[in-house]
Formats: C-alpha cells, sequence, structure tokens
C-alpha cells in the first residue's frame, strides 16, 4: 500500500467513522471492509481502540464470533476501562458460549451414551473433519478463500478435533484457517490462528505426537504471522520482527523449494494437481523475493527503534536479495511500460 505518513491519522478516522456509519445502517460487511482499510493506515491510541472496537462490532453482527472475539478482546487491552468496548467483548464472549453450547448439544441430540455407541460416534466426528480439511484445503489452494474459511472454522469448533487424538487435525485447521483469514485481509484473525497453530506444533512436537506438515509449508505460516502481526499497529512490530527471524531461520532449514512443474507419473512418481499448486506456494514463500519483503520489513522495524544505523544490515539484505530474485528488474521492466508522466492514458 502507498500512502502518505502525515495523510495516515485522518484517513484512519475517515475510514473509522464510515464504518461507524455503516454499522448504523447495518451494512455490516462493508463496515469491516472499512476497518480493514483503517488498519492499513495504522492508526494509535483512542483511534486504534475504535477502529478495534467497530471491526469487532461488524464481525460479530456477520456472526464471525472467532474473528470479532481477538478484535475486542485487544480493545479491551488497550482501554481497560472502555464502557463501550467492555460491553461488545461481553457480548461476543456471550455469543462463543452460546454457539459452543449449541454444537455440544447438536453433536450429544442423538448419542448413545454406552462405550461402543459414544465410540463410534467419535470416530464418524473424527472422519467428517478430516473429509471437511480436505475439502477447505482444496478451496485454499483454488485461491477460495472465502468458501475456505468457514470449513476451517467448523473442524476447529467440532468435537472430532477435540482431545490429545484430534491435535493433529486442530493443527491443520488453525494453519488453514489463519491463511485464509490473511488472505481475506483478517489481520487480527490471522495472526491469533497462526500463532494457535505455532503453539499446537510445539505441543505435538514436545509430546512426540505425529502430525502431517502443513501442505503450503510452514515458513508461509510464519511470514504471514509476521505480516499481519506488523499490521496490527506499531506496539506489535517486535514481536513481528521475532516472527519474521523465525521465518528466515525456517527457510533455511526448509532448503530450496522446487516447483512440480513435471508431468504425473514422471520417474514413476504420481503427482496431483493438488501437490503441484503447493509447490508454488512452498515455492514463494521461501523465494528470494520473499526473504527481501521480510528484510525489509525488519529495517523497517530497526529504523523505527534505533534509526538509520541500525537498519542499515537488513536493508543491504533486502537489496542484496531484491537483486539475486529479479525483483529490481522486474520493476524497472514495469517502469519502463509506463506512459510518460503528464501523458495522456
Amino acid at each position: 500500500m502507498l500512502w502518505d505518513y502525515f495523510a495516515r491519522v485522518p484517513c484512519a478516522q475517515c475510514y473509522s467513522n464510515a464504518a461507524l456509519c455503516a454499522i448504523k445502517l447495518a451494512d455490516h460487511a462493508h463496515a469491516a471492509a472499512l476497518c480493514e482499510h483503517a488498519m492499513e493506515c495504522r492508526p494509535e491510541d483512542g483511534d486504534l481502540t475504535k477502529v478495534l472496537l467497530r471491526h469487532g462490532q461488524a464481525r460479530l453482527e456477520l456472526g464471525e464470533v472467532d474473528a470479532a472475539l481477538p478484535l475486542l478482546q485487544r480493545a479491551a487491552d488497550k482501554e481497560p476501562t472502555n464502557r463501550a468496548v467492555r460491553a461488545e467483548l461481553l457480548r461476543a464472549k456471550a455469543a462463543a458460549k452460546a454457539a459452543a453450547k449449541e454444537a455440544d448439544a447438536h453433536v450429544f441430540r442423538h448419542v448413545d451414551l454406552s462405550k461402543s455407541g459414544l465410540t463410534s460416534r467419535r470416530e464418524a466426528a473424527a472422519e467428517e473433519a478430516e473429509g471437511q480439511l480436505e475439502r477447505a484445503f482444496a478451496s485454499l489452494l483454488d485461491g477460495e478463500d472465502a468458501q475456505a474459511a468457514p470449513l476451517f472454522q467448523a473442524v476447529l469448533r467440532s468435537k472430532g478435533s477435540g482431545g490429545p487424538s484430534g491435535a493433529p487435525q486442530r493443527l491443520a485447521a488453525s494453519y488453514g484457517a489463519g491463511v485464509a483469514a490473511y488472505n481475506l485481509g483478517r489481520h487480527a484473525e490471522s495472526a491469533a490462528l497462526l500463532a494457535t497453530f505455532f503453539e499446537a506444533k510445539a505441543a505435538c512436537e514436545a509430546e512426540g505426537r505425529d502430525y502431517t506438515a502443513p501442505p503450503l509449508g510452514t515458513p508461509l505460516a510464519r511470514f504471514y504471522l509476521a505480516h499481519s502481526t506488523y499490521a496490527l499497529g506499531r506496539d506489535r512490530w517486535p514481536v513481528a520482527a521475532d516472527h519474521l527471524r523465525a521465518y528466515l531461520r525456517e527457510v533455511e532449514l526448509a532448503g530450496p523449494q522446487r516447483v512440480l512443474n513435471m508431468p504425473n507419473g514422471w520417474q514413476g512418481r504420481a503427482i496431483s494437481e493438488g501437490e503441484r499448486k503447493a509447490s508454488r506456494f512452498r515455492n514463494r514463500a521461501c523465494s528470494d523475493e520473499a526473504r527481501a519483503d521480510a528484510h525489509a520489513m525488519l529495517s523497517l522495524i530497526a529504523e523505527q527503534g534505533g534509526g538509520a544505523e541500525a537498519a542499515l544490515e537488513d536493508a543491504r539484505r533486502a537489496a542484496e536479495l531484491a537483486q539475486a530474485g529479479g525483483v529490481v528488474e522486474q520493476r524497472a521492466g514495469a517502469a519502463e511500460r509506463l506512459p510518460p508522466r503528464g501523458a495522456a492514458p
């Protein structure tokens, strides 16, 4: 996003006030989109609290309780005595509790509580969750994030992913839901979900529990988590920097990621279309261009904290990677194709 630093405050306020108008007109989807634009202007202090509150209200009215809760909780953390924020947070928590209760009631409505009956229900729920995960990842790979997100959320709410045996499913669902939320521009939701993914991943590894590696790769999730955290405001930049450093380490561990463009059956290996699509995501996440972006963000964060000298190392590394990845040439070529300044379009 290209923007004037000094114009960001009035721009954020305009988007925020427009979101309030949309809420009053019951156009909650538009209100949520306006709040996302307001967050891109990096609001601070009271302006940030208002955007978070209105964004949480809009998501709550849309029935997106899981998205509303982290927004309202963050607003409450910033202004604990704000009555409007506290009221909306309580309403969101009540809605989440009611949704969980309804989900429990739905699961147990026709459950045979005998040992064999309960076990069979759990197995059926686990199989259903697995099927939802497959459909969700297929939609994610096709770029249908709006269709994928509710499928992942359904797995996270399902009993099939409950308990220790459901940990791998919760891990996969939080990963997919976080990536989909990022692609939809819902940074607060994405940050919360991807943080849950990395916590679940660490727990599985600590317990020695098997899990399937995400098809789009761990570096992609870490980069999206870093970017979403960065987008939440300057107070979160130190955390974003930690995630960016972790992303660069994970890229080094993963090594080069090649795109699977060979035909099915090449050298005796069956390659599905889904595997080809996933390989492109992994390749982009570990590319020189992506690493250049990570170092550029680290440079910006370092400059805010320690001035130009602190930013120099990451800025130099970003320039080297951009050159190596052909980013400079690509942008120069695009600039050459633009009409002369002042020329008629």
